[in-house]
């Protein structure tokens, strides 16, 4: 579950938005374009169409298995999503500093807490992992969050 601490504000068109003590949105719902473009401003960041494609990739990522990838998953979500060219730890790494599975999360609208790091769990049943998607195989278990 997403942190409900209230640190700070965000003025985003007059509204005020909440955001925890990290800088992740407490209500993802909260989350709009204006909101990202906001939030990459206090990362120094001015947004790009290829910046874009990468927050598109985690928003659905999230969707689809409501975790966001840590990096390894999300290379390869982006290599499958974008192509081999996109999908490359240098070329994330270009448009988030840092890091950026948590900087691209925290402009996507994500939870903080949320990050999943394994990549080898079972496609299906209890414990499925999401990020097995990637690869379509299965193989053995990690249950480690960041």
């Amino acid at each position: 579950m997403a942190s409900t601490e209230i640190y700070r504000y965000l003025s985003v068109a007059g509204t005020q938005i909440p955001l925890d003590p990290e800088g992740y949105l407490v209500n993802r719902h909260d989350w709009s374009e204006t909101v990202a473009e906001a939030l990459a401003a206090e990362e120094g960041i001015a947004l790009t169409e290829a910046h874009w494609e990468v927050i598109r990739v985690l928003r659905d990522f999230y969707t689809r298995f409501e975790q966001a990838p840590a990096m390894r998953p999300l290379v390869k979500a982006v290599g499958q999503a974008l192509g081999p060219e996109k999908g490359r730890s240098i070329h994330l790494m270009r448009l988030f500093p840092g890091s950026p599975a948590k900087v691209g999360a925290r402009l996507a609208g994500l939870p903080g807490n949320s990050f999943i790091r394994c990549i080898e769990r079972p496609l299906s049943g209890p414990s499925a992992c999401p990020t097995a998607f990637t690869r379509g195989r299965i193989a053995g278990a990690c249950s480690k969050r960041a």
